[in-house]
């Protein structure tokens, strides 16, 4: 399979990495000659310095051989005429990253999907909801919906008073939570190993659970009994992620939103409903003092800026806010600001739009992809064909390469956790955890 990406910034260049990991014959076109450079340096793949939206350049980076086409740039116009000229030389998959959500209304006059585009991503909303699965969690690392939002995958530090310290995950008590989750992965020092029934946890473990969301907090209220729920928002900037998380948290909680831009305010002002809107800087500690912080108040900061975005979290930490939570652009910061924990919470602006684009380029019989932020593997959703070398066996006699685990099968709207008794039927659809070098064995054996 041949890709082309148009864009070889933070999104772009991650996108590469991955499809290279999978085989691809990747072609990056980009102006920039010192990140092609880069990427010419770390990866087996052709560059094309050039504009991405250039006819000439795209029949320079052979846009005619693509099979899968990404535009992935910061500009929307740029994003959308590229992949339009792709999808007229005869690209299968064709996708675009658009941050204007008023382009992607379905009454919207400029239909993308009749244009060409397969698939429209709006990281804002990607990110909105990301952060939203946290916040509903608050002593959840991070989170991932799939099986149809069915199924959530959680990450958990254990805390030092958590009932689960010291005992083995096949003695461990409470049966009717513990036997509804399924454990996947913990990481200990950094290094990530699949839990079994003889595993046993330590402060500070991170530990990764499949469930449904309600079983997900009932183990989190047991395992982490000091968590309390949310009950205010504060969200610092007003722009994409921050206007469209507001959008979302307004209906359940207390939120205000504050906005250094007064036209940027006024705008979301007239658009959030019951969303208190402020005019003034993050980084100012007097807009801090006009607001009353609860016991379980959330601080998010959305900005472009991840250095701002770090400073706004330390701010509202000092007014105690009990979760902070920074949007970050910048892969190289996030093990920084894990190892100085300068914030609770991180959410990478890129990883949801290329779990979106995994999921839609895999194939057929793999349903969804998603990277996690925190631990190095993949979750992979599944279908079981008929002629499947995995239809008609149980969970137990099915030879898993040593770093993947089934977590949960989907039967007929039913969720069942991925027990060694329980046999596979054509049809299932599995939740898998994967590290990433074992995914295309995970594929074969799923369809051979």
């Amino acid at each position: 399979m041949r890709a082309l990406i148009v864009g070889a910034g933070n999104a772009g260049t991650r996108l590469a990495h991955k499809l290279c990991e999978e085989n691809y014959e990747v072609v990056v076109v980009d102006q920039d000659a010192a990140a092609l450079n880069e990427l010419e340096i770390t990866l087996d793949i052709m560059t094309v310095r050039g504009h991405g939206s250039d006819p000439d350049v795209l029949k320079n980076a052979q846009i005619g051989k693509t099979d899968v086409f990404a535009g992935v740039t910061n500009s929307d116009d740029v994003n959308i005429l590229a992949g339009i000229l792709a999808k007229r030389a005869g690209t299968k998959y064709v996708i675009a990253r658009v941050s204007n959500s008023t382009c992607l209304r379905p009454d919207h006059y400029a239909n993308l999907r009749e244009m060409g585009i397969d698939l429209a991503i709006n990281p804002h909303a990607q990110c909105a909801q990301d952060i939203y699965n946290i916040l509903k969690l608050p002593g959840i690392l991070e989170t991932v919906g799939l099986l149809g939002n069915r199924v959530m995958v959680a990450g958990l530090a254990i805390p030092p008073d958590s009932p689960l310290i010291g005992i083995a995950m096949k003695d461990l008590p409470r049966k009717e939570i513990a036997n509804r989750l399924r454990f996947i992965a913990r990481i200990r020092d950094k290094n990530l190993e699949i839990p079994f029934g003889d595993t046993r946890l330590e402060r500070d473990d991170i530990l990764y659970v499949a469930a449904s969301r309600s079983d997900i907090n009932s183990f989190l209220y047991w395992c982490c009994p000091d968590t309390a729920p949310i009950d205010k928002v504060i969200i610092a900037s007003g722009h994409g992620t921050g206007r469209e998380l507001a959008r979302i948290l307004e209906k359940e909680n207390d939120v205000f939103l504050i906005e250094p831009d007064e036209n940027c305010a006024r705008e979301c002002a007239d658009i959030l409903d019951k969303t208190m809107v402020m005019h003034g800087s993050m980084l100012s500690q007097e807009i801090y003092q006009e607001i009353s912080f609860t016991d379980n108040t959330a601080f998010v900061a959305t900005s472009k800026d991840d250095e701002d975005n770090i400073i706004a979290c330390l701010l509202a930490e000092k007014r105690s806010a009990v979760l902070t939570t920074a949007l970050i652009g910048e892969p190289e910061y996030v093990p920084i600001i894990d190892s100085l924990q300068l914030v609770d919470r991180i959410v990478n602006t890129h990883i949801s739009l290329i779990n979106s684009i995994l999921q839609f380029i895999r194939g057929e019989n793999v349903l969804a992809a998603a990277e996690l932020h925190s631990a190095e593997g993949e979750l992979l959703e599944i279908i079981i064909e008929e002629k499947s070398r995995l239809a008609g066996k149980t969970i137990a006699n099915i030879k898993m390469p040593k770093d993947s685990i089934i977590a949960t099968v989907l039967r007929e709207n039913t969720i069942h956790p991925a027990i060694g008794d329980l046999e596979l039927q054509a049809d299932d659809r599995l939740l898998i955890f994967s590290s990433p070098k074992s995914v295309k064995k995970l594929r074969s054996l799923c369809h051979g």
